[in-house]
């Protein structure tokens, strides 16, 4: 289990790539805040979005119509100018990935396989993962086919305050 495994645990340091003195973080912040001041500070007409929904949902028709009485009649919304659109919020999402990684807490399991691949779990390694029971349930988190355990850590470093012990699981391929 986690607590016979936790001793060949080792910190793992975040790759040197990654540190906040190097240039694709600097780059990252840069770009991410050139979108957030440009997002902000556009010029825009009165960009108003209409609702779609299935008209025979009858429970959401009365909800809608609930909101468009009480918006004057109108379902009509322009959101406010510091929201991001949609590619603007992938570049943040991207630079608070980046910044999330830099500072997450874990410790890397190696995982023997019979043919030497190149499989690890990297457990949760903070103040709330290591108070919770040792019989604490388990949730682990895969990340997607091109990616890596750290880069799931938005995920994993919330869940040890629900009682549930974390971590990303990193699998060949």
């Amino acid at each position: 289990g986690w607590e016979a495994a936790q001793g060949s645990c080792s910190r793992t340091p975040p790759p040197s790539a990654m540190s906040p003195a190097s240039p694709a973080v600097r780059v990252a912040l840069l770009v991410g805040a050139l979108l957030v001041l440009w997002r902000m500070f556009r010029t825009k007409k009165e960009a108003k979005h209409s609702i779609t929904y299935v008209k025979t949902e009858a429970r959401v028709a009365a909800i809608l119509a609930e909101t468009q009485r009480r918006m004057g009649g109108s379902l009509a919304y322009t959101p406010p100018g510091w929201v991001a659109p949609g590619i603007v919020n992938i570049g943040l999402f991207c630079v608070k990935s980046v910044l999330l990684s830099l500072f997450a807490k874990y410790e890397k399991q190696p995982v023997p396989t019979p043919d030497g691949a190149d499989i690890s779990i990297d457990w949760a390694d903070d103040d709330v993962s290591r108070a919770l029971a040792p019989e604490a349930p388990i949730l682990i988190v895969l990340h997607t086919v091109t990616g890596s355990g750290p880069e799931s850590w938005h995920f994993v470093r919330e869940v040890p305050q629900y009682g549930w012990r974390a971590c990303g699981f990193n699998r060949r391929g």
